[in-house]
């Protein structure tokens, strides 16, 4: 979430973190994925786009060899 957010948007955000589920500001995703230099590494950028399938973390972690941990550090 951006911190400019408007607080209805923070307020669906929190309630949608609590039931489990990822959110992602929609303009930093756009921005990340089109800058001309992104500092993700393409194992982040893998893990991101299997994110945006709804995918939990452990389910992540099993389909690309990783430990849950680490895609959560990934992730958050």
């Amino acid at each position: 979430m951006l911190k400019d957010s408007p607080s209805d948007q923070l307020i669906a955000t929190i309630r949608a973190v609590i039931q489990g589920q990822t959110v992602y500001a929609p303009e930093l995703v756009q921005n990340m994925f089109s800058a001309d230099q992104n500092p993700l590494s393409e194992r982040e950028l893998e893990v991101l786009q299997v994110a945006t399938t709804g995918t939990t973390s452990k389910e992540i972690a099993k389909q690309l060899f990783l430990s849950d941990g680490t895609v959560r550090n990934y992730l958050f």
